[in-house]
């Protein structure tokens, strides 16, 4: 008697539906846990920024240059990150091995008086009281959306996909 092995259909269809979705994690996987590195590179630069935003606040309190005793000590570690003077900006800077180099995260100051956001620089130049608890910080990257000017003005070039999710929408 000649038999053959003759394969059940379901077992044909099990076959080919593996091999389908294997094929789509092998492609997948490697691009997920590149953009996952991104993202923690980016989430550690952020972290660095902590002590300029207190000195930041410090200074606003006091009424200093918002810049005054920064120095960039972050050079050798994830970003480099720089403060402007007069605003109070922090501009997150990431290396090349970030989404092509050269691309930022930016913290911008705001100061929330009777119900009011306005930009920390305006609050510190009018010269009347602050409390630090009323010092928010807005993070902004490429495709940050928000309805504050200042805010809009002052966005980050980093991908939105790579940003916190805090730096890809602003409701101030």
């Amino acid at each position: 008697m000649n038999t053959r092995l003759i394969p059940h259909p379901i077992d044909l269809l099990h076959a080919t539906v593996i091999a389908a979705l294997l094929l789509l994690v092998l492609t997948h996987l490697p691009a997920s846990y590149q953009s996952y590195k991104i993202r923690q590179r980016v989430m550690a630069g952020l972290l660095q920024a902590d002590p300029a935003k207190e000195l930041v606040v410090v200074n606003a309190l006091n009424g200093n240059n918002l810049a005054q005793g920064w120095t960039d000590s972050t050079a050798d570690t994830h970003a480099g990150i720089s403060i402007e003077p007069h605003s109070g900006i922090i501009t997150i800077t990431y290396p090349a091995d970030i989404d092509g180099g050269n691309k930022t995260l930016v913290l911008i100051p705001m100061y929330l008086r009777e119900n009011r956001v306005s930009p920390l620089a305006d609050e510190v130049h009018s010269h009347t009281p602050m409390v630090a608890a009323n010092i928010l910080w807005t993070c902004t990257s490429s495709l940050t959306l928000s309805r504050t000017t200042f805010i809009a003005d002052n966005l980050g070039t980093l991908q939105s996909k790579y940003a916190p999710t805090a730096c890809r929408f602003s409701y101030r």
